[in-house]
């Protein structure tokens, strides 16, 4: 061999052995450096796993390597399910970073698992729909044994998942299947519906809240409603959708009693305050399990707007007694709330010298 010759060959016999007792992320390496070599490996080299447990080929689904993968999901002998630590396939990892190219490679073979659960029973479309990856939720739905509404260890399905994080486009794919509940309940008794209220996400809501098959005021393991969620959350819009129904009760209560108006007072929420007293078949000072009121919730909170939108009113008592002996002036202090603690004296006060005219109005002119 010439001194100037610019390369060193190796046998690909040498490459081969050397491969074999190289970690995956060395191979990877190799394989980037001779692409052809990767034509050449066989079981020997992809069955080879690091300390977390993955192969080149959890690699390759990880790094987006689709031309490399390409060459090695030719060959039959390559495995195509092994599973990390983490229990985690090629295929669950390239969903879960959204990998649509990875995805498809590793689809269109008959023998990958397409729904391989991990240790919370999450499925690579689970992944998908909770991440809004819609071109590989189509993908993953293509294929036959695909289970639509696998659910984890808490009962969650991937709708479940798109809703809550506000994925439309990956909800509208869901919802058009025949094997997909739109109502299924988690273990907390969670909707897909309720789960889009509550993070205020208003074109799912109206998505799903038009089928016949959704209860638009169902109730979770703590009788809280997609209603009472919204307006915990402060969602305008979506309360508003919400009340316009008639089958759905605007004052309805949750197991500690609270009403939608108590979460939103709350909360400090004074636009949906607004359009919950707004209604007739709403209690402005209604009392929850501890005899609080909506404003003493309010005033706990300090929400000073929410405080005045309420105390405005006639048929709310502003020194009501709850189930500690506290009226709502008594919370107020511990926020340290000064605006709030003179709206509510000056209520009381008005209230007491009302109290005192009515009183002197109705005694005979001569007691008086």
């Amino acid at each position: 061999m010439n001194e100037s010759e610019d390369h060193v060959y190796f046998p690909r016999e040498l490459i081969l052995l050397v491969a074999e007792s190289l970690n995956p992320q060395d191979q990877l390496s190799l394989l980037r450096a001779i692409p052809e070599v990767t034509e050449l490996l066989t079981i020997r080299h992809t069955g080879i796993q690091d300390e977390d447990g993955n192969t080149l080929l959890h690699l390759l689904a990880e790094k987006d390597e689709c031309r490399l993968m390409n060459i090695l999901l030719a060959k039959d002998s390559t495995p195509v399910n092994g599973k990390n630590n983490n229990l985690l396939t090629p295929l669950s990892i390239a969903a879960l970073r959204g990998h649509a190219e990875v995805v498809r490679l590793l689809v269109a073979r008959d023998d990958v698992v397409v729904n391989s659960y991990n240790g919370w029973d999450l499925t690579p479309l689970s992944y998908a729909s909770m991440l809004g990856y819609t071109e590989v939720v189509n993908l993953l739905l293509r294929r036959d044994d695909i289970v639509a509404d696998a659910k984890d260890i808490h009962f969650r399905t991937p709708l479940h998942f798109a809703a809550e994080r506000g994925h439309e486009s990956v909800v509208k794919l869901l919802i058009e299947r025949d094997d997909v509940k739109a109502d299924s309940r988690d273990d907390f008794g969670s909707t897909p519906f309720s789960k889009t209220a509550y993070y205020g996400h208003g074109a799912i809501v109206k998505l799903l809240v038009g089928r016949c098959d959704v209860e638009a005021d169902s109730k979770d393991s703590l009788s809280q409603t997609p209603l009472s969620q919204a307006a915990e959350g402060g969602h305008k819009e979506v309360v508003r959708l919400l009340i316009g129904r008639d089958d759905v009760e605007a004052d309805s209560k949750d197991e500690d009693g609270r009403t939608p108006l108590s979460h939103a007072a709350e909360g400090g929420h004074e636009e949906v305050v607004k359009l919950l007293v707004g209604r007739d078949d709403v209690e402005a000072d209604s009392k929850d399990g501890d005899n609080r009121t909506p404003l003493s919730h309010a005033d706990e909170g300090g929400h000073e707007e929410v405080v005045k939108l309420l105390i405005g009113r006639h048929d709310v008592e502003s020194d009501s007694n709850d189930s500690y002996g506290r009226t709502p002036l008594s919370w107020a202090p511990d926020r340290r709330d000064k605006a709030v603690v003179r709206l509510l004296d000056k209520r009381n006060q008005e209230q007491s010298s009302d109290g005192m005219f009515q009183h002197i109005s109705s005694l005979d002119p001569q007691q008086a």
